[in-house]
């Protein structure tokens, strides 16, 4: 997740590069640091604990089907008001 995160760093710089921000960071510097970081952490907790990553995926599976099914309930439910 935190991948994601910085990934969406670089994208922001990208796409709105005199947005501002409420702090300065030493940019791209500091957030290589961060992803390459996160990328080890990534990789040794996958050698590691295989098993815990399996239980993690099948836990997301898990709620990407129920948020798939209860976002389709939740339209189908929608009352629609014409003007």
């Amino acid at each position: 997740m935190a991948i994601l995160c910085l990934a969406a760093v670089f994208k922001l710089r990208k796409i709105a590069p005199n947005m501002e921000r409420p702090y300065k960071v030493l940019f791209p510097i500091i957030p290589i640091i961060a992803s390459i970081s996160c990328g080890i952490v990534a990789i040794a907790t996958v050698m590691s604990q295989g098993t815990l990553i399996v239980a993690a995926i099948i836990t997301y599976i898990v709620a990407a089907i129920y948020y798939a099914i209860s976002q389709k309930n939740y339209e189908a439910t929608q009352v629609v008001v014409e003007e």
